[in-house]
């Protein structure tokens, strides 16, 4: 038996040395080698040339194993030109950054080498040849020749003008001793600076600019820099009429000193006037404004460049300063002067709703006059600091009077102002019910009547057989009875409901009822792109409603027009050039009919639009059809309101998928493309879609407007992801869907932290606790002016009014908090708070109202916010939204178990 065991053992033996000495096979590489093609598919086909710094992961992952990553190297090897001129960074959250010397005199050929190993030893190898151009700028002329294209190019020179406040961001005007050109894209410059400007060329509006992407100072405040000489203009020398893309052609990249112009101020803005019109629109910053105070109303010169121009409207300049021009000697205002000016200018509007009121605390023009306030009578207001708070509207109009007293340097004055506290405005509802008493039984009114409220309750259901429905609607004093209601959305109408009608109106018995015949207000829209403080766009006939809060330009006889601000109590809506207007005055409740269009990036109802002050609604006429467009080239000149019909390829996405289920973006069909702006349909880049909508149009450029649905034809594949860590999965870099899931920590050197991240295991890991929604309003425990209470999974929220001047509001789907109000989250044992807000603009200002603290961090990813506490707490107050209005969508607590 031992001899076998003996020769068994030997014969093992043998074989194993046979085996070492004559392998039959190596490691296996497959999904090494697999993890090098995608290596080599995603930067194959990069661009040779490389003027930038540009990143690599230091990962990749196993396209065979799903969530399996191999570690990646990252070498140069330099094969002509500097040795120095390449170089690879340490790894910095992920990824390298491959260096490179952009201002190089001569071109840097080189090698870069990815080592991809899987932790045994085995390594493959994927190489990519590239270059460093040596740098070549183009000159202003030279760049201002290129066809417009995404290729981007360097422009060495010195900045001639710049709209930016000190420390802040602008657009500039780039010069060199070819010509200069304008930058719309806003960097951090000053005038006098010497910077490369690196970007690509495009065309507005017959004006050549440079869509910057990137901007370094090579010397501030260079001692070479010059103002340009100036051609002169007299203002009697431009005719607005004749303004084209051909004509500024002549006049673009042109340092202008423009004569005899009068400097006004309107809506905030300054401009300039010859012959009692707008003949120019500046572009200032804060310093330019502030050194010309004095020459308001006033014949100044203006000096700057042309930036664009609206044919017959005005000729748009970057100003780089402006000038006393009349006649006479300039003489500085005084501390008195200025004193005098500010109380002539000083008026305050009558109170219309409940809240607070700001009042100005410096002057409208010279800002070092100081105003305080005084308030002789508190029974219908009360006064703190510089804020005026009305609790409750009074019954009847009531007058209180306000002492502002102005100060500048040892120049002391008062005035006193009375306004009147007014009583609330009779409902449309309560209009309705006046008007339905006065008839006799059974008989309608002629006209509709407007009503607008809250669904109170259904009391008969929607029938499918005559496809209507019948409820009540309240204003929270008054009621009426909507009588079969049977628009489209008759099916879908439940309690709690705002909806805003025009009906006329019946008396059956002892009942006042709206009848079955409806024309339904679209005031949602206009409302929302109002509130967003965003254009807005749509068909002729869009109504709005709300109290006259100012009259910003009188009453005109010769023109029969007004124009003037509406309010809802929350949101304030210009309405430029109302027709007529005589009778109107402020704090009259109207309805506006017209249409929607933007000024400035805000929302405003555009000339011409009508409107009515009795309640009675007054259909407007329906206009043509249009025709459909079908072609973008045709899309891109078609009339405002034209519907359109549009297919091509989404090639750039300018707002993202947000929670108001909405998103902006390109298409294009190869030779022209257009925006498509807040479309209702989600698609990823490199989709083909088409797309039915109307015609809108912002700044002079046509687009698709909000509300579009896109089908898409062709989808988006996702190709491309980021790397995936511990806790978050990897997502396409596209469109950023998920691929598979997180990686997991992972410890296997038992030092009690992850082998990839460092995370700290053996410590007590935060853990989800509880979810609050604000998707509806079911989990909302009370709603007050003052407090706002959600409640839901353990968790409370308090929204408190605080110093906000708006009352607290009914919004859910994000819940609304708006700037200067308080918010609590409550629940026992908090460790992590993620706030989901509604876009990264409202976690930024959210971010920015937390006051830093020993016992948590705050951190924003994208559109959701991070608190994450050292100890444990039981509730998290951020005392006032500094940052502005928040909108929240949901709130995730994690707490720790020891």
């Amino acid at each position: 038996m031992k001899k076998i065991l003996v020769c068994a053992l030997v014969l093992v033996m043998c074989i194993t040395a046979f085996v070492a000495c004559n392998p039959t096979t190596g490691p296996d590489l497959t999904n090494l080698n697999a993890a090098k093609a995608y290596l080599e598919t995603l930067y194959g086909e990069e661009a040779v040339d490389t003027s930038a710094d540009y990143q690599r992961p230091a990962r990749t992952p196993d396209p065979n194993n799903q969530g399996v990553y191999f570690d990646v190297a990252w070498s140069v090897a330099v094969t002509s030109g500097p040795a120095t001129g390449v170089a690879v960074s340490e790894v910095v959250d992920g990824f390298v950054t491959i260096n490179v010397d952009e201002f190089t005199t001569e071109d840097i050929v080189y090698t870069l080498t990815a080592t991809v190993s899987d932790g045994n030893g085995n390594t493959v190898t994927a190489t990519f040849n590239h270059k460093v151009p040596a740098f070549n700028a183009l000159t202003v002329a030279e760049f201002i020749a290129l066809e417009d294209g995404e290729d981007v190019y360097a422009i060495v020179g010195y900045v001639m003008a710049s709209g930016a406040n000190p420390g802040k961001t602008g657009s500039f005007v780039i010069a060199d001793e070819t010509g200069a050109i304008f930058s719309y894209n806003k960097f951090e410059v000053n005038v006098g600076d010497k910077i490369v400007a690196w970007g690509s060329k495009t065309t507005y509006s017959g004006t050549p600019q440079l869509t910057t992407t990137e901007v370094m100072v090579i010397e501030a405040n260079s001692p070479d820099y010059a103002e340009a000489s100036p051609t002169v203009l007299d203002a009697s020398d431009i005719n607005l009429a004749e303004l084209s893309e051909t004509t500024m052609e002549e006049m673009n990249g042109t340092f202008y000193k423009i004569n005899g112009v009068t400097l006004v101020t309107s809506g905030g803005y300054t401009n300039a006037n010859y012959n009692g019109s707008q003949l120019l629109q500046l572009y200032t910053n804060d310093e330019i404004v502030a050194a010309c105070a004095d020459f308001y109303n006033c014949k100044v010169n203006v000096y700057g460049y042309v930036r664009g121009f609206s044919s017959g409207k005005y000729l748009t300049i970057q100003v780089t300063r402006i000038e006393w021009g009349e006649d006479y000697e300039y003489v500085p205002s005084t501390p008195a002067s200025r004193v005098e000016f500010e109380k002539n200018a000083l008026e305050l509007d009558n109170i219309t709703v409940e809240g607070d009121v700001e009042l100005p605390t410096v002057g409208s023009r010279y800002a070092d006059t100081t105003i305080e306030w005084a308030l002789s009578d508190t029974t219908a207001a009360t006064l703190e600091g510089n804020v005026l708070t009305v609790a409750a509207l009074p019954e009847a109009d009531v007058e209180i009077t306000l002492t502002a007293t102005l100060k500048n340097g040892d120049v002391t004055d008062t005035k006193a102002i009375t306004i009147k506290v007014c009583a609330p405005a009779e409902s449309f509802i309560k209009k309705a019910l006046t008007a339905g008493a006065a008839l006799e039984h059974n008989t309608s009114t002629t006209d509709s009547y407007i009503v607008i409220g809250t669904v109170a309750e259904i009391t008969s259901a929607y029938s499918e057989q005559y496809k209507n429905v019948t409820f009540t609607v309240t204003d929270g004093t008054n009621t009426i009875i909507i009588f079969r209601y049977n628009l489209d959305d008759a099916a879908t109408i439940k309690a709690g409901d705002s909806i805003a009608i025009a009906a006329p109106i019946k008396k059956y018995n002892d009942d006042i009822e709206a009848v079955a015949t409806f024309v339904k207000l679209d005031i949602t829209s206009l409302k929302d792109a109002a509130d967003a403080g965003v254009a807005g766009s749509g068909a002729d006939g869009t109504m709005i409603y709300g109290t006259v809060k100012e009259i910003t330009t009188a009453y005109s006889e010769q023109y029969n027009n007004i124009t003037i601000t509406l309010t809802d109590g929350t949101n304030d809506l210009s309405c430029y050039r109302l027709a007529g207007g005589a009778d109107i005055a402020v704090g009259d409740y109207l309805l506006v009919t017209g249409t929607p269009s933007a000024y400035k990036g805000a929302a405003q109802m555009a000339q011409g639009a009508t409107y009515n002050k009795t309640g009675v609604y007054v259909a407007p006429e329906t206009p043509a059809p249009a025709e459909k467009v079908t072609t973008i080239a045709d899309a891109l000149t078609a009339a405002v309101g034209t519907e359109a019909e549009l297919s091509g390829t989404v090639v750039e996405i300018t707002e993202a998928w947000s929670s108001y289920n909405n998103m902006s973006f390109y298409i294009s069909d190869g030779t022209n493309k257009i925006l498509v702006y807040r479309g209702v349909t989600q698609v990823g880049l490199g989709d083909v879609v088409t797309v039915t909508g109307t015609i809108g149009n912002f700044s002079n450029s046509n687009q698709i407007a909000t509300g579009s649905t896109a089908v898409i034809t062709t989808a988006h594949v996702c190709s491309t992801y980021t790397d995936a860590t511990c806790t978050d999965p990897a997502e396409c870099t596209v469109c950023g869907k998920a691929n598979g899931e997180a990686l997991g920590h992972t410890e296997a050197n038992n030092e009690g932290k992850c082998d990839r991240c460092g995370t700290d295991l053996s410590a007590p890991q935060p853990t989800l606790a509880a979810t609050i929604s604000f998707a509806d309003t079911a989990n909302r425990t009370s709603l007050t002016n003052d407090e706002q209470v959600w409640a839901q999974n353990g968790i409370t929220v308090t929204n408190a009014k605080a110093s906000s001047t708006s009352n607290c509001a009914d919004y859910s789907n994000p819940a609304r908090f708006y700037k200067s109000s308080s918010l609590t989250i409550a629940y026992t044992g908090i460790t992590k708070l993620v706030v989901v807000c509604g876009s990264s603009s409202y976690a930024t200002a959210l971010v920015n109202s937390i006051t830093a603290d020993d016992n948590y961090t705050v951190t924003a990813d994208g559109s959701s916010v991070i608190i994450a506490f050292v100890q444990a707490v039981d509730s998290f107050t951020v005392e006032s939204l500094t940052g502005g209005q928040v909108r929240v969508a949901s709130i995730d607590v994690y707490t720790t178990e020891a």
